[in-house]
C-alpha cells in the first residue's frame, strides 16, 4: 500500500491549495478516487508525496 499525500485547487477554494491524503495500491487508484484528472471543478493539482505503508 501507498500513503499518497497531494494538494489540489478547485473553484471551491478561491486559490487556496487543500491538502488530502490516500492509501491505496498505487498512485493511479488515487487520481480516479479523488478524480483528479476528471473533475471540471479541480484545476490545479500535485502529489507532494508518496511512500510504502504496511
Amino acid at each position: 500500500m501507498k500513503k499518497i499525500v497531494f494538494r489540489y485547487k478547485d473553484q471551491y477554494s478561491h486559490g487556496q491549495w487543500n491538502i488530502q491524503e490516500c492509501i491505496v495500491e498505487n498512485r493511479e487508484e488515487c487520481i480516479e478516487i479523488y478524480g483528479l484528472k476528471k473533475d471540471p471543478n479541480v484545476y490545479d493539482w500535485e502529489i507532494i508525496s508518496e511512500e510504502e505503508v504496511k
